[in-house]
């Protein structure tokens, strides 16, 4: 809520007002009935008095969130339109309460809901970067969940192009959640600057609160500001996040954007490979497909479905799943423009995912964007080959036989196709490794060059070795701490700061050297020193403790 008291909500044809749901800097969010459609919705109004960029701002947001609306994990935008008294407004689908920012302060996820979250959302935010939009706002607040619990990335207020971003033009921020070049004006911002957000949001949702906030100290924007742009990224302080995450996170949070994932696909991926590592089930990634043709459309669909582009990408590598869906763009004006909004179900037999033993089901289009069930919970393939698929036996005919028919015991032709099922598999092994052990020298090579071409580990650059005690010396007011660096690279600097059980917020502090003087504490005296590598990547504290006073 701002400090502002809320507009009055418009009367709007087709609609009835319920609640108020919230107030934003130039807009009020109320809640309404759709009632032809009997269905709860969001509508976002105009404050009346809004100057005419603000206006503009507005207009922008819901053309933005018009191309994106059929994502999964991007609040759908149904119609647009100007009220009687002339505020313009968008009716958008109704993510009840509470939304992540509550979520999280109420209760901190739970690794497996985090990372299931994140992946989602990032799907989300590749699918605007593929649109040549910059989200810039991305923090739990903007986070809602649908009435089927799926998170939903709305307010697209202060989005602007790729391009737009890179020369520096950046209005409006959220300092506990926004990158370091966000903080300082003219600094371009690219696409891991959405990445850095979206990370920085996952470390909310698994500590409680913003990355660079201090129980107790100074959280002014000023304060937060220079953490974020000054201080590495904190461990989140909970036993069962392991390194592995903690690392991903600080590698998407890194200060220099060229240290971080170049995109939220990559991102992803590596919070997948967390995932797997964790022998969780493997949320699939929702990204708009740029290369779907009209041609693949099926010539029996004739009530307007379209192939969407939207695809899931399974973290093993394979090839992409297509999800089909549509919503046209809408765009605002001085009159209700509506578009479609009615579902549309449609059987696809030969869809992926879908199985010979399998009826395929139906599939709903709406807001939501649509999928088969097969396709949309998956858990990581299990190593090794994949079972073959075996050709028609020779000489096979199609049965014509009728249902009747069909069902009488056959054993002996059932036995005879296993028979040459297997005999078929015998020959395709031994093929195979006559051609394998045969293979020349020249194979070899292009065969070694194809696998070397194979993306590197999304988990991101490795942590290096933890710094190794040297001697603490205690003098009559301060101790004094060195250590040794094993694995010395040029550009490590070293991040230390006094390990206060008293004080366990304290703030990180950046020297070259590997000696420090630090101040006897009460009872004892001891320091947290970490090895930092040019690319943000972080080692493991190592901690040193001397005398107390």
């Amino acid at each position: 809520m701002t400090g502002r008291a809320p507009s009055a909500p418009p009367a709007l044809d087709g609609f009835r007002f319920l609640e108020l749901l919230g107030s934003g800097g130039f807009s009020d969010v109320f809640k309404y009935e759709q009632v032809q459609l009997h269905r709860a919705v969001a509508v976002k109004v105009l404050i009346g008095d809004l100057d005419a960029g603000g206006q503009a701002s507005f207009e922008a947001e819901a053309n933005l969130m018009a191309q994106m609306s059929n994502h999964p994990s991007i609040v759908s935008i149904y119609q647009a339109g100007a009220s009687p008294d002339g505020r313009p407004f968008l009716v958008m689908e109704y993510c009840p309460p509470p939304g992540l920012d509550k979520r999280m302060r109420r209760k901190p996820l739970s690794v497996p809901n985090a990372l299931e979250v994140g992946i989602q959302v990032a799907g989300a935010v590749e699918t605007a970067h593929r649109l040549d939009i910059l989200h810039r706002d991305i923090k739990p607040a903007n986070i809602l969940f649908t009435e089927f619990n799926r998170p939903a990335l709305t307010d697209f207020g202060i989005s602007v192009s790729a391009n737009a971003a890179a020369s520096g033009q950046a209005l409006g921020v959220s300092v506990p959640w926004a990158p370091p070049e966000q903080l300082t004006v003219g600094q371009p911002m690219g696409r891991s600057g959405d990445v850095y957000s979206l990370a920085a949001t996952i470390w909310s949702m698994l500590a409680g609160h913003s990355p660079f906030q201090q129980a107790g100290g100074d959280n002014s924007l000023w304060a937060l500001s220079n953490r974020v742009k000054r201080d590495p990224v904190p461990p989140i302080g909970r036993d069962d996040v392991g390194p592995a995450l903690e690392r991903v996170l600080r590698t998407a949070m890194a200060k220099d954007p060229a240290g971080r994932y170049p995109t939220a696909l990559e991102f992803a991926r590596a919070l997948q490979t967390v995932q797997t590592e964790l022998h969780l089930s493997v949320t699939p990634i929702d990204i708009r497909d740029e290369h779907y043709s009209e041609s693949q459309v099926e010539e029996e669909d004739d009530g307007g479905t379209r192939i969407s582009g939207f695809v899931l990408i399974d973290p093993e590598g394979t090839s992409p799943r297509t999800g089909r869906s549509t919503a046209p763009a809408v765009s605002i004006g001085n009159d209700l423009l509506t578009g479609p909004d009615q579902l549309n179900w449609r059987r696809d037999a030969d869809g992926p995912g879908v199985s010979g033993d399998m009826p395929a089901g139906p599939v709903l289009q709406h807001g939501r964007g649509v999928a088969e069930a097969a396709e949309r919970d998956f858990t990581a393939p299990a190593a090794g080959l994949a079972a073959p698929i075996l050709p028609a036996a020779p000489g096979a005919v199609e049965d014509t036989r009728g249902p009747a028919e069909q069902r009488a015991p056959r054993s002996v032709s059932v036995r005879a196709l296993v028979g040459a099922a297997a005999a078929v598999l015998v020959i395709a092994v031994a093929a195979f490794a006559v051609a394998h052990w045969t293979r020349s020298p020249a194979t070899t090579a292009r065969h070694t060059a194809q696998v070397s071409q194979q993306p590197a580990d999304a988990i991101g650059p490795a942590a290096p070795s933890a710094p190794v005690r040297k001697q603490v010396i205690a003098e009559r007011s301060s101790v004094v701490f060195s250590w040794r660096n094993v694995d010395e690279q040029a550009g490590d600097s070293y991040l230390w700061r006094v390990d206060n059980p008293a004080k366990p917020t304290t703030s990180y502090q950046s020297t070259a050297k590997t000696t420090v003087s630090v101040p006897v504490q009460k009872g004892q005296t001891c320091i947290e020193v970490e090895v930092r590598r040019l690319s943000g990547a972080v080692s493991t504290p190592l901690t040193m403790c001397g005398a107390g006073s």
